[in-house]
């Protein structure tokens, strides 16, 4: 007949299993959502890049109703030159004219800088849209991957937990009460062994009685400290005064 104590570190391990497996899922699980978020991510920058692209077209938009605004004018004052009679009026027109044209002529060049800008916007934006679409591509491809492992540990864990659940049963309803709550609040480990007089979790002494009690392995024997089931490995085991 397997000891109780056996019992309790076989199930600690098992335990520890699952836990190790749940902890990897979790963490499967949390790429995907560290995906998801980087691909909003990406989509706000593009929708910004769109929204800054169509303000700076209205921008340029503005500015070609001004140059237009400009020629306009400049035609208008090229007719007025045909109907001039005196040389001092011609002249006031003429130089009123040559001032628009200078006006015009740096406006172009506005605009020409802008439409320069204006195309490497529209490349931001095309290589915005290939990011995304390439992100959730990928996102895809690595959901699929993580279906694949998720399926295979729930597999594992379905074995995992049948060896738990067998050794749980060859418990009594005391012991097992005390292991599920320790397992639970301590980290993992509810059982720790007695060495050298002392717990091998807190390293608390233990009185010769303690050791006395584990060497029949009849009760579950708390450490004073932590509170963890003690154990100790051999039959043969002598306190050391």
């Amino acid at each position: 007949m397997i000891k109780q104590s056996e019992v309790l570190i076989r199930l600690q391990a098992v335990c520890n299993d699952l836990r190790k497996i749940s902890k990897n899922k979790e963490l499967r699980y949390n790429d995907i959502e560290g995906r998801k978020g980087n691909i909003e991510e990406k989509k706000e920058a593009l929708k910004n890049a769109e929204e800054e692209l169509k303000a700076f077209q209205m921008k340029i938009d503005g500015k070609e109703l001004d140059l237009k605004g400009f020629e306009d004018d400049i035609n208008k004052s090229r007719i007025q030159l045909n109907q001039i009679k005196t040389n001092k009026e011609y002249s006031a027109v003429q130089n009123d004219i040559k001032l628009k044209e200078a006006d015009k002529s740096r406006l172009e060049d506005d605009i020409l800088k802008m439409m320069t800008e204006l195309e490497s916007k529209r490349a931001n934006i095309k290589d915005c849209k290939e990011d995304v679409t390439k992100a959730e591509n990928e996102l895809n491809e690595e959901k699929k991957s993580i279906d694949d492992d998720i399926n295979k540990m729930d597999l594992e864990m379905k074995e995992i937990e049948t060896k738990r659940d067998g050794l749980m049963e060859t418990l009594d309803k005391h012991s097992r009460y005390h292991f599920e709550r320790l397992i639970k609040n301590k980290n993992g480990i509810a059982v720790a062994e007695v060495l050298n007089n002392a717990c091998q979790s807190c390293f608390f002494t233990v009185t010769p009685q303690i050791i006395n009690m584990l060497m029949g392995d009849n009760e579950v024997v708390n450490c004073h400290s932590c509170g963890r089931i003690l154990y100790i490995n051999s039959e043969e085991y002598v306190y050391q005064k």
